[in-house]
């Protein structure tokens, strides 16, 4: 499943935060596609796929008490734009 992570925290964490990335592996199991840094403000994002709750669950971990996370199920536009319209191609089934 690929997913993304909003991650936010507040601006007196910004050291705490940057001390514990700078020291952070991600765990076995999550390939983290690509990862930025909001320029304007205290947020980063993280594309990454994993196959479940126990490869995700100790990712966020060494954060938790710092950093807010939103995570997010997402899917490139094209791949679901495809399955959308094979979806919408397909008879109802009733019953």
């Amino acid at each position: 499943m690929l997913l993304m992570d909003i991650i936010t925290w507040e601006p007196k964490d910004s050291a705490k935060v940057e001390g514990l990335y700078k020291n952070y592996e991600y765990p076995k199991g999550m390939k983290v596609i690509d990862e930025w840094i909001d320029l304007t403000g205290y947020r980063m994002f993280v594309i990454y796929e994993t196959e479940d709750e126990k490869t995700y669950t100790p990712s966020v971990i060494p954060f938790i008490g710092v950093c807010r996370f939103e995570t997010i199920p997402v899917m490139k536009a094209d791949k679901y734009m495809q399955a959308a319209q094979e979806r919408a191609q397909k008879p109802e089934r009733k019953g």
